[in-house]
């Protein structure tokens, strides 16, 4: 079982060589998202790398940094070597940055060294890829001063030395709010790089948000999805892609504020997507293949759990299939918000005194609503607008008197 101690493991890998499962915890949920920005929400997280060699039976701590880890990546090179992604501005010993290890075959009694800083960055690493040759690549998400300004402190960062020292790879529009970046699996060079950039606000960070291609291992860039691109309809922000194992030119999109969307020609100038209108959801974060059955598509999200799609072929076009929501669990998009929640639950029968209310964290009810529902699933917006932020709980109650309850973020 994996040590509670930590609410969040953010990475599970698995080493090839010995089988041995290692997985990055954090203190700090929602890392890198907007309510996650500012060094004084994330300076006071702890964390560090657990590893099991039961196949995930039980877990022990390999190394405490004593702050947030988020990422790992093996080194294909070197068998034994381990990066690491610390969350930190500064920190005891320069904590924040990425770690290397050389001897991670000793498990607990490994030892762990400070990489240099890449130029501009402060202590907020994400990603982290290694190449087939050894070459080394972190990209640094975003930060907010405590005014809210984006600091110009993100990119994509590029060693070919083990983190001994760093080129800056990033394009202008990467330096306030980096997120995924993905190596192109069917470039045998492994030169053709896909960036994924989210919009800031209030600043020159505007704008800047979007889905960057590289094919030279990131020394230009091309931004393939922006806000003047409707083959993405238009989203500023993507989190993520993930290509489809089987069907070369198939990539599925994740954005902040747009959904799920997929197209089957990533490799055209211009990529043409579309959005997956079955997706339920407009703020998912990765996507996953079963890779014991590729027709098997997880979705994970910001606010909405885990959503599981079925491939299937449609005038031969592969795409998720629908997947309504489980009975009994009550969904609340997005989450966090600025002022408008949306609430969306499949009920058996019909049911015709549903109350909906929200409290607030010392118990008020601060809106409350009656409803009757007579479809499968029953949709409510809460508007919260001008309301103090925080935290606030929400609980539907059924004729029955069952309650599904949530919690959410006004910010």
């Amino acid at each position: 079982m994996v040590d509670a101690t930590y609410n969040t493991v953010y990475y599970f890998l698995k080493n090839p060589s010995n089988g041995v499962l290692y997985g990055a915890t954090s203190s700090i949920h929602d890392m890198y998202e907007s309510t996650h920005l500012e060094d004084s929400q994330i300076d006071a997280g702890t964390g560090n790398i657990i590893y099991s060699t039961d196949t995930g039976k039980t877990f022990q701590t390999m190394f405490n940094f004593g702050k947030p880890v988020i990422w790992m990546a093996l080194d294909p090179s070197t068998p034994n070597r381990m990066y690491a992604s610390v969350i930190n501005h500064a920190g005891s010993g320069n904590a924040g940055g990425i770690w290397i290890s050389n001897n991670i075959q000793n498990n607990a009694t490994a030892t762990w060294t400070h990489c240099s800083n890449p130029p501009r960055t402060q202590g907020h690493p994400f990603n982290i890829r290694v190449l087939n040759d050894g070459t080394l690549i972190a990209t640094y998400s975003g930060g907010r001063t405590s005014a809210g300004r984006f600091t110009d402190s993100s990119g994509v960062f590029v060693s070919t030395n083990q983190g001994t020292s760093w080129i800056d790879r990033s394009d202008p529009g990467m330096h306030y709010w980096t997120m995924d970046i993905v190596i192109d699996p069917s470039d045998a060079t492994q030169d053709t790089w896909y960036c994924c950039v989210y919009s800031g606000w209030g600043g020159p960070a505007n704008n800047q948000g979007g889905l960057y291609r590289s094919t030279n291992r990131g020394v230009s860039w091309t931004k393939i999805v922006n806000t003047a691109n409707a083959n993405a309809g238009g989203t500023s922000s993507v989190y993520s892609i993930t290509f489809d194992p089987v069907n070369r030119g198939t990539v599925y999109l994740a954005s902040e504020n747009g959904g799920l969307w997929f197209t089957t020609n990533i490799e055209a100038a211009s990529p043409v997507f579309s959005q997956l209108q079955q997706y339920p959801f407009q703020q998912p974060n990765r996507i996953f293949f079963n890779p014991y059955n590729p027709n098997q598509v997880w979705v994970n999200s910001f606010g909405n759990g885990i959503e599981m799609g079925l491939l299937k072929t449609t005038t031969g076009i592969e795409q998720l299939s629908s997947n309504p929501a489980e009975e009994g669990i009550l969904h609340v998009y997005p989450n966090p918000s600025s002022g408008i929640f949306n609430l969306s639950l499949r009920l058996s029968g019909n049911n015709q005194h549903i109350r909906v209310a929200v409290y607030n964290s010392i118990g008020q009810v601060v809106n409350e609503q009656q409803t009757a529902n007579s479809s499968a699933i029953l949709t409510k917006q809460i508007n919260l607008s001008g309301y103090d932020k925080g935290i606030y709980f929400v609980r539907i109650t059924d004729d029955k008197g069952r309650i599904y309850p949530a919690k959410i973020l006004l910010y």
